[in-house]
């Protein structure tokens, strides 16, 4: 599991200890602050992030985060999902909700 992003000042003690996992990035983000996080329980499987310049416009370092050569991940570890098609009614729903959502908040946002 990753989730990733600019939490702020967020405590993500409660995310970490409910999902068992931990954050990873040891450097900070923007200007002193470590803001943006990743939070996984595959640590073990990636080389330490490591920060890359700021894209675009943003005052935020970005980050490269490479898997590792080898893993302690062993083969036989594993979870099999059954998953059901996702019917047309719902496709249509979700296109109409993108459709219909007023998206002039994104789109005018100046700084990401």
């Amino acid at each position: 599991m990753v989730i990733c992003g600019d939490f702020n000042q967020l405590d993500t003690k409660e995310i970490e200890n409910q999902l068992s996992t931990t954050k990873i990035v040891n450097f900070p983000t923007h200007e002193q602050n470590t803001l943006d996080l990743i939070i996984t329980d595959l640590a073990d499987q990636y080389l330490p992030p490591q920060p890359l310049p700021p894209v675009g416009r943003s005052n935020h370092l970005s980050m490269f985060w490479a898997p590792a050569t080898t893993t302690s991940h062993h083969q036989d570890d594993h979870t099999t999902k059954i998953c059901s098609p996702t019917p047309d009614s719902a496709i249509r729903q979700c296109g109409q909700w993108l459709i219909q959502y007023p998206w002039t908040e994104v789109l005018t946002v100046s700084d990401v």
